[in-house]
């Protein structure tokens, strides 16, 4: 009898545990399925396997090599809800893009323009944000705390990538493959940071100059993360934040719920027209 009520116990707490999980959105049970892997290898390790077994995140690398990536970053970096973050932070701008878009042409337009606007401005600010009554929303500085965050691990991660990009470019120079670089896809990000703002390109070139060298420190004023925050991220321009965002996106092959709203030329000049407007 003990061993049947056993029994009735584990299928009991693992259903509760599927109905609970299935509930979840797919990035939310992404950040669980990290936690409770972490847990278990130190709680039954003989059954979830450790030692020199790969982990479950790196077997399933073939599989799903985007949620890998990202998975990797959010152990490293301890943020488990990183990408619940940066989905929010997505919906968050395109609601309001969508908006922007409805208003065309009347005067509710301007209003979005100036949302899309200060929308990573306030990111990078991390001041208090209030209402139109000059009350406190707590829930909304979190918030932009929490995304300023995520974007600073995006950044970092970067430059930490280069390491195991050398790694893999010695592997496949060893096996006969072609390489262009084990600075190649950090090279290629930071070029299209120079596209992105030209006039920002003597910064990005420090940068390069400071990676090579092996002066590059995270901690420094010419951090990657600081010049992206404040002068992308934080710039005010609206197409200048959604073309670095997708950049970082695009550099650890992260594919959000929603695609990023892009942005043309044409619909810059108007955003920027509208939220200039009096």
């Amino acid at each position: 009898m003990h061993g049947n009520n056993d029994v009735s116990i584990n299928n009991a707490v693992f259903t509760a545990f599927k109905l609970m999980v299935d509930n979840l959105s797919h990035e939310e049970g992404s950040v669980v399925a990290v936690k409770v892997e972490n847990y278990l290898k130190g709680k039954f390790p003989n059954a979830v396997g450790t030692g020199t077994e790969n982990p479950v995140c790196e077997r399933q690398a073939s599989i799903c090599p985007q949620e890998n990536q990202i998975q990797r970053i959010m152990e490293k970096s301890n943020c488990f809800n990183l990408a619940v973050d940066l989905n929010n932070m997505i919906k968050a701008f395109n609601s309001i893009h969508s908006r922007f878009k409805m208003c065309d042409g009347n005067p509710l337009a301007k209003q979005f323009a100036k949302e899309m606007c200060k929308f990573g401005a306030d990111i990078n600010s991390e001041h208090v944000v209030t209402d139109s009554w000059g009350y406190e929303k707590p829930e909304l500085s979190k918030r932009n705390i929490q995304w300023k965050a995520a974007i600073k691990i995006l950044c970092e991660e970067c430059i930490d990538s280069r390491f195991s990009d050398m790694s893999n470019t010695s592997l496949a120079i060893a096996e006969g493959g072609d390489s262009e670089g084990v600075d190649g896809k950090l090279n290629r990000f930071l070029d299209k940071l120079c596209q992105i703002r030209p006039d920002k390109s003597i910064s990005i070139n420090y940068l390069k100059y400071a990676i090579q060298k092996n002066y590059y420190d995270q901690r420094s004023e010419a951090s990657l993360s600081r010049l992206v925050l404040k002068e992308f991220i934080g710039s005010g321009d609206a197409k200048i934040f959604a073309d670095t965002l997708q950049s970082l996106l695009d550099f650890h092959d992260f594919v959000p719920e929603n695609a990023l709203a892009g942005i043309t030329p044409q619909q810059a000049s108007s955003i920027q027209a509208a939220a200039a407007a009096k």
